[in-house]
């Protein structure tokens, strides 16, 4: 092999490595912010909820508190709400994995579609990390990103993103820049997407 195709080779194993890496990263994200915003969802008022309660009631057809893939589907088909919503309510079938008889719960539903100033609210930041914590420690170790995602691996991932210096400690406000950038990259995603859709249309 030439010295030249050594060299290229080289560079496609690093970018697919720098590629696999951000995979990663976002994928950690993505799971810090789910439990997050799972904590959150169950913590708002009754004012903080209200649309959403409307809006959950009109496709829990069976008044069971879940919410079957056919009755999400059904919502988004009919188009009854805002733009905003029914951005959200297409992002959470985009990420669902539920068949059959699974059901989709209140909290899973209200963590994807909370107002995104009621989640960045410091309180609510703040409320999160400290449910996370197993101690009167000021920081998340190790055990208790276990404790959150019931398992070693996936814990590890997120660690891996928060933990920026090394020393198995993860502070409030890591975990705060953490969130505020997954739901930043969010926005991105749905501007980049509204953009695409204005060009196609």
């Amino acid at each position: 092999m030439e010295v030249e195709d050594v060299r290229n080779s080289f560079i496609g194993i690093h970018h697919g490595s720098v590629r696999m890496g951000a995979f990663t990263n976002y994928l950690a994200m993505k799971k810090l912010k789910k439990a997050a915003l799972g904590y959150i969802a169950t913590n708002l008022t009754h004012d903080e909820l209200s649309t959403l309660e409307d809006i959950f009631r009109s496709m829990d057809k069976e008044g069971n508190g879940h919410i079957s893939l056919m009755e999400l589907d059904e919502a988004i088909s009919r188009g009854d709400f805002s733009e905003n919503i029914l951005h959200d309510l297409r992002e959470l079938r985009k990420d669902l994995t539920l068949t059959g008889d699974q059901k989709l719960n209140w909290r899973d539903f209200v963590a994807t579609t909370m107002d995104r100033s009621v989640a960045l609210r410091e309180e609510n930041m703040k409320m999160a990390f400290e449910h996370f914590g197993h101690t009167n420690a000021e920081f998340l170790t190790i055990d208790d990103l276990v404790g959150i995602f019931g398992g070693t691996a996936q814990a590890q991932e997120v660690m891996a993103v928060l933990d920026t210096n090394r020393d198995g400690k993860v502070y409030f406000e890591d975990f705060r820049h953490a969130l505020v950038e997954s739901l930043d990259e969010d926005d991105e995603t749905e501007a980049e997407e509204s953009s695409n859709n204005e060009l196609i249309s």
